[in-house]
């Protein structure tokens, strides 16, 4: 701590930051990163889910398409035909729900799993 008599002290007492030394600083903000970093690629695979259901949605919606002259005509195998289809479809883009939901907390997960990890090296159990 500085002298009482140095002008400079009065700075010192008014840190905030100055208990702070700067390897502490720097092992927190490389923690911080990596938690950022298994957000973003937590993020980045609900993205990619988010599109992979919206790809496969808008192709059921082209078939179904497809499949509207038939059911107008009335023919007798198309309603079950297209129920069956639409059925198949819900299952898939569930399935992919499923598999995205399961990847970005997987990246969540393991991150919680290596800052557990940090935090019993550093109390040295």
């Amino acid at each position: 701590m500085a002298d009482r008599g140095d002008p400079s002290s009065v700075f010192d007492a008014c840190d905030p930051f100055a208990w702070i030394r700067p390897a502490e600083a720097e092992a927190a903000l490389a923690w911080h990163k990596k938690n950022f970093e298994a957000l973003a690629g937590a993020g980045q695979a609900a993205f990619e889910g988010w599109q992979a259901i919206a790809r496969r949605q808008a192709e059921a919606a082209w078939a179904s398409i497809g499949d509207a002259p038939l059911l107008l005509a009335g023919s007798p195998d198309a309603a079950p035909a297209a129920a069956a289809r639409a059925a198949a479809e819900m299952a898939e883009v569930a399935g992919v729900a499923r598999r995205t939901r399961a990847a970005a907390f997987g990246v969540l997960r393991r991150r919680m799993a290596e800052g557990v990890d940090e935090i019993r090296d550093l109390s040295g159990a």
